[in-house]
């Protein structure tokens, strides 16, 4: 899917997308570039804002030109509520969701 996908997104300049699951909350940096599995995220060449997008906290993410996506996954149910271990190096945030 990212090998496929990803490229296309970014090529049009897409801003943000919205992916469902049923367990957990994540919210992606603003990226570029993330073609493989997880752990070959390399947030040096691939973010283009490492900050939380918060307008109260670092500030939203700013674009220049097309490149860079956000990326959120919602879920519905999770196992317990709060935050969990990120197992996505590419998320800012990941949190499950209801019990």
């Amino acid at each position: 899917m990212r090998e496929n996908y990803l490229p296309v997104l970014e090529a049009h300049g897409i801003d943000l997308v919205l992916l469902g699951h049923a367990h957990n909350y994540e919210r992606a940096y603003l990226i570029n570039g993330p073609y493989d599995v997880s752990s070959t995220f390399a947030p040096a060449t691939m973010a283009l804002d490492l900050g939380d997008g918060l307008p109260d906290g670092d500030g939203a993410y700013q674009k220049t030109g097309d490149a860079g996506t956000v990326y959120v996954v919602s879920g519905s149910v999770g196992s317990s509520a709060g935050a969990i271990s990120n197992e996505h190096p590419a998320m800012h945030i990941t949190r499950r969701l209801f019990l």
